[in-house]
């Protein structure tokens, strides 16, 4: 039975500690991992790194031809700019800190966990993170992920508190933290509309009074949209017509309707759109045009474009090797692997709960469809892997409970989890078994 309190067994000194123990070790890892971490940039890192150095030496948010940009959300570039401005131009620097900044997530889960079934299972969430290969690992590039992962979490833990006790203050709070999310990455945008139909689906239910849900929702709602409305501001006074967020809308559309050779996502395919978009030099016009193209493309050849590449896209977003956050050729994230089956009857667990699990599977569900509809990567599925840390410390604590061959069962769990690590240290053996496979079976 989950339990709805939060309350625990264990006393809250002894979790305290426990804690402290735990982040300690989490965060001594991940700066073990950044210290060995490559120096030279690459990618999206690139991009990073040049905007902020524009914004550090007081040109703004720029482009490479001085051109002002809204490409991307500003918030990763803020910070590494902010960085730049106290310590100089330190991309290692920026490693270290997002490493600090990382290990929030520990904390965050273990808030989670706490709040969804008592101390000891925020515990064992907190200690599954401190050591969850994406975790640890994505510190060691200048990508949006680490703030976002951090902010994203901090709303989901916020609007599970939300659900159950709302308050004023508190969706305020969340509100904030949404937004800061999505001037990190804008995956999460249409979120706030998300929540108001789980608060509308539910407004039968007796514990629910809708007056109070929709007051709080707009108090999350206004607060969402004053965070976001500086850069929208900003983006219509340079560009001189309205853009929410960015300008890459269209560019995100050619990577998820063309994967490279027509089955490799993470890597941008040139197509003659994409050609004729880069010859435009507006930004703004360069990004209709090339949304424009793509989405009259994707309707002229619906089952090519939707239908024949959702299973491609679901087996990118859910596949175990990691080449984004790592880099190089792909690495076997262990860790992921081994969350995985306990996640599915944490899951099973947590739909029994509904509907105070109702948070939990708005996001989730939320998060997949938006992967179907553009693409699936490690690296996008990293934000809400947190997720998949509560679900599986939800089966793990279940199969600890069981009394019959309980030795039998807790030395299969360990097994599952050395045989994978060993999996993980002999990466390129188990991606080249994996690809063999997969050509044999004529999938790939």
């Amino acid at each position: 039975m989950i339990q709805g309190d939060g309350a625990g067994v264990m006393s809250r000194r002894k979790a305290l500690w426990a804690l402290a123990a735990i982040f300690t070790l989490g965060l001594i890892v991940r700066v073990v991992v950044v210290a060995q971490a490559p120096s030279v940039l690459r990618g999206d890192e690139v991009y990073y790194d040049n905007t902020a150095r524009s914004i550090a030496a007081g040109k703004g948010y720029i482009r490479s031809d001085g051109r002002p940009t809204s490409f991307r959300t500003p918030l990763i570039s803020l910070f590494i700019a902010g960085v730049y401005r106290l310590v100089g131009d330190s991309p290692a620097t920026v490693k270290y800190l997002q490493a600090v900044i990382g290990s929030a997530v520990i904390l965050l889960l273990y808030l989670l966990g706490a709040l969804w079934s008592g101390r000891e299972l925020g515990l064992l969430c907190a200690g599954l993170g401190a050591i969850h290969v994406s975790f640890v690992g994505v510190a060691i590039r200048l990508h949006s992920e680490t703030l976002y992962t951090v902010l994203l979490l901090g709303f989901i833990v916020g609007y599970v508190r939300l659900w159950d006790r709302p308050t004023m203050r508190l969706a305020l709070v969340t509100g904030v933290l949404l937004a800061l999310a999505t001037l990190a990455k804008p995956s999460p945008q249409a979120l706030p509309a998300v929540i108001l139909l789980g608060f509308l689906f539910e407004r039968r239910r007796p514990e629910r009074r809708l007056r109070r849900d929709l007051a709080a929702w707009a108090v999350l709602t206004a607060s969402f949209v004053m965070v976001i409305m500086p850069w929208s501001v900003r983006n219509y006074r340079v560009h001189g017509r309205l853009v929410l967020l960015t300008t890459e809308t269209g560019y995100v559309l050619n990577h998820s309707y063309y994967p490279k050779d027509g089955k490799i996502y993470g890597v941008t395919d040139i197509t003659p759109m994409k050609l004729a978009a880069d010859q435009i030099v507006e930004e703004t016009a360069a990004n209709a045009y090339l949304t424009r193209a793509i989405v009259r493309d994707i309707l002229d050849h619906p089952v090519d474009k939707i239908i024949k590449l959702l299973p491609l896209k679901l087996a990118f977003y859910l596949s175990p090797f990691d080449w984004e956050v790592f880099g190089g050729n792909g690495t076997y994230n262990f860790t992921y692997v081994f969350l995985l089956p306990f996640g599915l009857v944490g899951i099973i667990i947590s739909a029994q709960a509904w509907p105070r699990s109702l948070p939990l599977f708005a996001v989730l569900g939320y998060m997949v469809c938006l992967t179907l509809v553009l693409y699936g990567s490690s690296r996008l599925r990293l934000p809400i892997e947190p997720l998949l840390v509560l679900f599986a410390g939800l089966g793990l604590q279940r199969l600890w409970a069981v009394r019959r061959r309980a030795s039998l069962w807790r030395g299969a769990v360990a097994g599952f989890f050395v045989m994978n690590a060993l999996l993980f240290w002999r990466t390129a053996e188990t991606k080249a078994y994996a690809r063999s496979l997969f050509e044999g079976l004529g999938v790939w």
